[in-house]
């Protein structure tokens, strides 16, 4: 078996490196893998730039070194770990030393809820809106009380991350996950898609968590307690998780993430995220399910829930005249090239087991956090969108910092 190294008990090829916050620092542990027990390594670590402790030149058995990081990077991977045994290198660790990490996260997740100009409580979707229940899937809100009269009142309209409600067919799967932690060099901003055990868990909001708009209002209901304009609304019953490591919510009213307005993704997202012309996906989608309902004997294209639920869904996507489906509703365009961003603090409830990640120790050397996501690309036949975020320490600048860049597109 080839030697190689764990950081912090866990296989690795790359590794990150948090510079000290006062007095507290966040050494990595490494130790040998896959090594017989009279094993002795010597340890070196090379950096022209940033600099480092570390604390032992040699391990062997089950012996373990630190290393820790005093100063920033200059660049991604410029410092350099090496392992060496019997006078031959067997492995050559690439870190990176970082200051004010963050967590970044991205994928598709769930919406169901009722559009303009439909009541924001309308359970199903009318020819008023443009979003749609179909046969045997639930309502987008309870019967009852599904008029937000107080904070933190569960009304529906849940944004799901996991777990989708019958996803419906052909749509991706959804599932939003850590993707990368960024963090701040001596030179710039870097991404590291590797080195923590917390890439890869996944993030979710809470069980409740819904945009808040409240708008239009059926007149016939009680007032919410709060109504906001499109591209303004927060996020109500906010929570969000990441795994079993990380979790909390916003404290005041004024602390949940809140939308900065609605706009166009630049050509740039468009093309970093892989978005395809509306109408490119429309009328793909479209004669996706056309195949699908042609199979279908005639009886069973009106006479059973899946035929008229596969006309309802060709309805909203442009018709068809071959089977004399009318043209309903479609996707609202800015839906699908539009992006709201949401800005706000995890400053309650927040619980936090670091286990063997260095980011959530230095995340439980603090209190509060921000929340920043970016939420896009929506369809309503899919009833799918997109979000690309990250959670990190609060602080000023993170709060008034420019959106993050689209991360690379995910396979």
């Amino acid at each position: 078996m080839a030697i190689g190294v764990k950081i912090n008990g866990t296989k690795a090829t790359e590794g990150i490196l948090i510079t000290p916050v006062g007095k507290t620092a966040f050494p990595v542990t490494i130790a040998l893998d896959g090594a017989p027990k009279a094993t002795t390594a010597t340890l070196r670590v090379h950096s022209a730039t940033a600099q480092v402790d570390l604390s032992s030149t040699s391990i062997s058995g089950s012996q373990t070194a630190t290393l820790a990081a005093k100063t920033q990077s200059r660049q991604k991977n410029d410092i350099s770990l090496v392992v060496e045994v019997g006078g031959q290198v067997v492995a050559t660790i690439p870190f990176t030393a970082v200051s004010n990490p963050r967590l970044r996260f991205m994928g598709r997740y769930q919406a169901r809820f009722a559009t303009d100009n439909d009541f924001f409580n309308e359970p199903r979707g009318t020819d008023q809106g443009w979003m749609f229940a179909l046969e045997g899937e639930p309502d987008f809100v309870p019967a009852k009380n599904n008029v937000p009269l107080k904070r933190d009142q569960p009304v529906g309209r849940v944004i799901r991350f996991h777990d989708p409600v019958m996803l419906r067919s052909h749509v991706a799967p959804i599932g939003v996950v850590v993707t990368s932690i960024e963090g701040d060099t001596a030179t710039g901003i870097v991404e590291c898609t590797a080195g923590d055990p917390v890439i890869g868990e996944k993030v979710a909001l809470g069980p409740n968590t819904y945009y808040a708009s409240n708008n239009p209002q059926n007149p016939a209901d009680p007032p919410p307690f709060e109504n906001w304009p499109v591209g303004q609304e927060p996020l109500e019953c906010f929570e969000v998780h990441v795994g079993k490591r990380f979790g909390g919510k916003s404290k005041a009213l004024t602390d949940r993430p809140q939308a900065h307005g609605l706009a166009l993704l630049t050509a740039k997202e468009l093309t970093a995220y892989g978005i395809i012309p509306l109408a490119q996906f429309s009328a793909a989608r479209r004669q996706t399910l056309l195949d699908d309902y042609g199979a279908m004997s005639p009886a069973d294209r009106s006479g059973t829930p899946a035929g008229r639920n596969l006309a309802t869904r060709i309805g909203h996507l442009g018709g068809s005249k071959q089977f004399q489906i009318p043209s309903t509703a479609a996707t609202l365009s800015v839906g699908w090239t539009g992006r709201e961003i949401y800005d706000g603090k995890v400053n309650d409830a927040v619980k936090i087991v670091p286990g063997n990640s260095q980011l959530m120790k230095f995340f439980a050397a603090h209190t509060a956090f921000s929340f920043s996501g970016k939420f896009f690309n929506f369809h309503s036949d899919e009833q799918c969108a997109r979000v690309d975020g990250r959670i990190g320490v609060l602080t000023k600048e993170l709060l008034t910092r420019a959106p993050a860049k689209p991360l690379p597109l995910q396979a």
